[in-house]
């Protein structure tokens, strides 16, 4: 698996766990995963910093094992985003009513550690892959903190207003930062990842993935498309579908591709509206290494929208 942006990654089949440090507890590498034994509550764990960041992401795999125990109301407070030994956003587990096991999700705003009881089932003895999206807010009082969750590609936590402000990320915490003492559990983590965009399944900017963008402007406004700049990649135009429509006729449709601030490629299409153009390039029009790649798209007339269908592909 390929992720991208990436602080760190780590699927621990070298068999040791350097890098990382031994925060509490017993988390050792077996069998190319990293095996937390969590017994009689406390913390066991192993994390590891990365330059501070008020956003991240971080990817993971996770299993638990048949033949754990722990009494009512017990929880594992989990893997996931940290800054040093402090959390972030943990995906863990907590006993439910039935004495199974749900999805448990504990984030840190700036008045503290916020549990999340998920009333999802999670399922004994299979590897679950985990997504997590951690983003501080912009200023005091913006409230505007992001907390996402995915398990095995279904969003089961989606926060827009958290009141983070205060608080930055620097790495992950692999194992359990805290549980109850009548838990006695071993979980298995592997292909962990954490980095500064998605990481993971799906990803929209993984290289060789297929990317497509769809955009509508206002009357009169020119709209840019844009793919961000991807450290060590390349973004590659594939081909174009722009149309001019409403209002008065004009002087057609012009297309600007550009690679950074730099213009590559133009086509101006004249005519009335409506108007259109279409292109496929055979080779692509590949952005410098590391350059956002940008299409603009301007019509002529009087309250003429347009509307474009940009698709590509990211690539090393």
């Amino acid at each position: 698996m390929i992720f991208i942006g990436t602080e760190f990654q780590d699927n621990f089949d070298d068999g040791d766990i350097a890098g990382w440090t031994v925060g509490a507890g017993t988390v050792d590498p077996v069998g190319g995963r990293a095996v937390a034994t969590i017994a009689s509550g406390g913390a066991d764990y192993i994390r590891r910093a990365g330059t501070a960041r008020a956003e991240y992401w971080s990817y993971f795999t996770l299993c638990f094992l048949p033949g754990y125990t722990w009494n009512a109301g017990a929880y594992v407070q989990g893997t996931g985003i940290a800054s040093t030994a402090a959390l972030r956003l943990l995906v863990g587990l907590e006993r439910n009513g039935g004495g199974t096991a749900d999805w448990r999700v504990t984030h840190q705003n700036d008045a503290g550690a916020q549990t999340i009881s998920t009333a999802i089932a999670a399922m004994v003895g299979i590897d679950h892959e985990v997504l997590l999206h951690w983003k501080c807010a912009t200023a005091p009082g913006a409230n505007n903190g992001v907390v996402q969750v995915w398990i095995d590609k279904v969003l089961i936590t989606d926060l827009s207003n958290v009141d983070s402000d205060t608080l930055t990320a620097n790495g992950m915490i692999v194992g359990s930062l805290d549980s109850s003492a009548s838990v006695n559990m071993v979980v298995q983590i592997d292909d962990t990842a954490i980095g500064t965009y998605q990481v993971g399944w799906d990803g929209p900017d993984l290289p060789g993935n297929p990317w497509s963008v769809t955009g509508t402007s206002a009357a009169n406004t020119a709209q840019t498309i844009t793919k961000a700049a991807l450290t060590g990649y390349h973004h590659v135009l594939k081909s174009y579908s722009v149309s001019a429509r409403g209002g008065t006729p004009g002087a057609g449709i012009e297309i600007q591709v550009k690679s950074g601030d730099v213009v590559v490629w133009r086509d101006a299409i004249n005519g009335n509206t409506p108007a259109s153009a279409r292109h496929r390039f055979r080779n692509g029009i590949k952005a410098a290494l590391g350059a956002a790649l940008s299409v603009t798209v301007s019509a002529g007339g009087t309250s003429v929208i347009t509307e474009a269908d940009v698709e590509g592909e990211t690539t090393l």
